[in-house]
């Protein structure tokens, strides 16, 4: 396999459901130029073929439905590349520097110039083109969400959705895209990730709670030109964030999960703060969320007869069969054997 294969296979793996196909983009980068930090499978950088321009693109895969970019570069010609999702997708941009355009395949143009924050709709194998213009500096971050997944991901209620936002849910709604400036927390937002000053598994932990921040930005932004009225006693954009990664941490390790204090550190917090914060947010405790959780995922795995109700125990961190058993009657009044009878 040739230095340029490598690179197309790195990047369409990390691409992988966001882009059918990365040929023409990994065309610009060369094998010895792709780096991944110690342990981060799904995290690259990709520094710019000398031959092309200067200046890298940091693409990181935090899970299955959202992928991240942070571009800090500079191009010696237009750069273009197809972008081709196998399923809704909404990009999520804010430019700080630089001007894109994007073309889908029946004509529709957006453009976005430096300071706005821009949001755009593609439908699952609808093709657009994306080219950056050459000389200028180009910083941004870019945040690629599955459509289904953003108000899930972001924990929001149906009063909590603005409806500007909510319009980008509609299945029908096709290609669309709409745009507001950069506010100035975003743009500190995005230098603080190009100047992210870890390095492998820290700079990865930094990128996935920024990115949530950023997220929270964004909707804020989009509930203020919505004219949506924020709900009384809502916790702050910041807050918000730490307890969104929260939540997606607590989600990923519901069979071991980390004390409050050590979610606490992670998310960068006291456990007062979070403990707060995070009831604010969702209702409950975390000690509830988890359970619920662990309640839920035992649901779905005892729907599979092949898997033994001590198996579901142990995969939902029970280490005793008779223990998963009576919280699992405890919360839905039922027992997992007379649940399968049913």
């Amino acid at each position: 396999m040739t230095g340029g294969d490598l690179v197309r296979s790195d990047v369409n793996r990390v691409y992988r459901g966001f882009n059918a196909d990365c040929g023409e983009r990994a065309e610009q980068f060369s094998a010895p130029l792709v780096t991944r930090p110690s342990g981060a499978d799904d995290f690259i950088r990709l520094s710019i073929n000398p031959g092309k321009g200067a200046g890298y693109w940091d693409v990181a895969r935090l899970h299955d439905d959202m992928l991240i970019c942070v571009a800090e570069c500079r191009y010696l010609d237009p750069f273009d590349y197809v972008v081709s999702p196998q399923s809704d997708v909404l990009s999520i941009r804010m430019l700080v520097s630089g001007e894109l355009e994007i073309a889908d395949q029946h004509g529709a143009q957006v453009h976005v110039q430096r300071g706005a924050a821009e949001i755009t709709r593609i439908p699952g194998g609808h093709t657009h083109e994306l080219r950056i213009q050459e000389h200028e500096r180009f910083a941004s971050l870019t945040i690629h969400v599955r459509a289904d997944s953003l108000v899930r991901l972001m924990g929001l209620g149906e009063r909590e959705t603005p409806s500007m936002l909510a319009s980008f849910e509609d299945a029908e709604a096709g290609f669309r895209s709409c745009s507001m400036p950069v506010t100035p927390a975003m743009a500190g937002g995005v230098f603080d990730l190009i100047k992210a000053p870890y390095a492998g598994a820290l700079r990865c932990r930094f990128y996935e709670a920024k990115s949530m921040e950023m997220l929270c930005l964004f909707v804020d932004a989009m509930r203020q030109c919505s004219g949506d009225e924020p709900q009384p006693g809502s916790p702050s954009v910041q807050a918000l964030g730490r307890v969104q990664l929260a939540r997606r941490i607590l989600e990923e390790h519901l069979a071991a999960p980390p004390t409050v204090e050590q979610l606490a550190r992670r998310v960068g917090v006291n456990r007062t703060r979070l403990r707060h914060d995070f009831k604010c947010l969702f209702g409950i405790t975390i000690a509830e969320f988890i359970l619920a959780q662990r309640m839920e995922r035992a649901r779905q795995l005892l729907r599979d007869e092949t898997i033994s109700i001590g198996a579901v125990a142990e995969a939902v961190g029970y280490n005793h069969a008779g223990n998963f058993s009576a919280a699992f009657r405890r919360h839905f009044g039922i027992s997992p054997r007379d649940l399968r009878r049913g």
